[in-house]
């Protein structure tokens, strides 16, 4: 499973997910996709991501990908 985490609008409807979901998901699969606007604008922090896990820079996300929005308490599934 490829996780995807993007920017924009806080999503407040679909399946919720904390922080420390997602970031053991990404540790698990050992990479991750972010929209490179999620960073410029500070949605997301490279600090925050596990260590040692590739991070692919693309505008959509690939294909297969889980798509994550911001939410007040985390993440929320694009639905």
């Amino acid at each position: 499973m490829k996780v995807y985490l993007t920017t924009g609008k806080t999503a407040f409807q679909g399946q919720e997910l904390t922080d420390r979901q997602v970031f053991y998901t990404i540790w698990n699969h050992g990479e991750v996709y972010i929209d490179p606007r999620a960073v410029q604008d500070g949605t997301v922090s490279l600090e925050d991501l596990p260590r040692g896990v590739t991070v692919h820079f693309t505008p959509e996300p690939p294909e297969d990908a889980l798509v994550l929005l911001p939410s007040p308490r985390g993440w929320r599934v694009k639905s």
